[in-house]
């Protein structure tokens, strides 16, 4: 399952990023939990078909997730998402305290 799916138009290509469920851990990728990952290709809207290259990890820590873009009126593309660890992991952080993100 891809969560948080977010696919725009980026200098004459189309963007995808999204937060891949289940994926299989590599001895130097995705070794996060919960990833955030991007593709890029060419959506065709006719077939509704996603037709992109290799699959590239957008953070490889582990405090990142559900990353979502805005086109700001300037033109830039604006991406934020959620920072925190899930509860679980959580205690063994300490930022306890300040749940949800880092000082």
């Amino acid at each position: 399952m891809w969560e948080c799916p977010d696919l725009f138009a980026l200098d004459g290509t189309h963007v995808l990023i999204c937060c891949p469920q289940g994926l299989a851990r590599e001895p130097h990728r995705y070794l996060n939990t919960y990833p955030a990952a991007w593709m890029s290709g060419a959506f065709d809207y006719q077939r509704g078909a996603f037709e992109h290259g290799e699959l590239h990890e957008l953070d490889a820590g582990f405090e990142f997730y559900a990353p979502q873009t805005t086109l700001a009126e300037d033109g830039r593309r604006i991406l934020i998402g959620w920072m925190g660890v899930p509860d679980g992991e959580e205690m063994l952080q300490p930022t306890r305290a300040q749940a949800g993100s880092i000082r």
